[in-house]
């Protein structure tokens, strides 16, 4: 039924910044702009805040000069389910893709974390 899980997240503003960024100065502009929070990932930095205040910190990024990747409002994951196994990640990330090429879905969301061990398994056997 639609809006079942939509209970497990949370529709947030996300603005992933390249991570060439010093965090000090990203940090003083999202802040003062009305972000709430700013996360180092892999990728860069997450900035995420109201999904009413992205305008406003995607034009205080803008204003700063600091380059962004993207700008967007999204679904964040309140609670996030390990996935520790290499056999219950290839099902999850099969499902994802299924669900992705499906014509009638507009967006999917998850709250799956997959363990950077595993990643790196799946990886050299898809190789």
């Amino acid at each position: 039924e639609p809006g079942a899980v939509a209970w497990q997240f949370r529709r947030r503003g996300v603005i992933a910044v390249e991570r060439s960024v010093e965090e000090e100065d990203l940090m003083l502009t999202v802040l003062e702009a009305g972000a709430e929070d700013l996360l180092e990932t892999p990728e860069g930095w997450q900035v995420t805040c109201e999904p009413s205040g992205l305008p406003a910190v995607r034009e205080a990024l803008e204003s700063a000069g600091i380059p962004f990747v993207s700008a967007e409002v999204s679904m964040l994951a309140t609670q996030e389910v390990p996935v520790d196994s290499a056999s219950a990640a290839k099902v999850v990330l099969h499902l994802l893709d299924l669900l992705d090429d499906h014509d009638d879905v507009q967006a999917v969301y998850s709250n799956f974390d997959i363990d950077s061990e595993v990643l790196e398994q799946l990886a050299q056997e898809v190789s």
